[in-house]
């Protein structure tokens, strides 16, 4: 197409024209209704549904941790046996406890 004289001008109105049509089909994408049936454009909601188990496991989350990191009772016992010479830990039950908690590798 040879464009010459007049027809620049009927060419850029030709552009913007077919431009804004373009523009305008979009805008109407972005506000029509999903099809899932949400009303004026706006997206349904997600939705997150807890189960039971979920729900008591948070519930016993919060109340552990209300409970105080260490017994102060017996954080002094120990340190009164430590220091007096009288602290004689079961070699055993710590061996037990270690390997119960997967701290130690049970290879060892």
């Amino acid at each position: 197409m040879k464009v010459n004289g007049q027809q620049p001008d009927r060419v850029a109105a030709i552009y913007n024209r077919e431009l804004n049509r373009t523009r305008e089909a979009a805008r109407e994408k972005q506000v029509r209704p999903a099809k899932s049936g949400a009303a004026h454009g706006a997206p349904e909601a997600d939705q997150v549904v807890i189960s039971e188990e979920a729900r008591e496991v948070r519930v016993y989350r919060e109340k552990l941790a209300e409970l105080p990191d260490e017994r102060p009772e017996k954080v002094e016992e120990l340190r009164r046996e430590v220091t007096g010479g009288t602290y004689r830990p079961d070699a055993r039950k710590v061996a037990e406890a270690l390997t119960e908690n997967g701290k130690v590798d049970r290879l060892v």
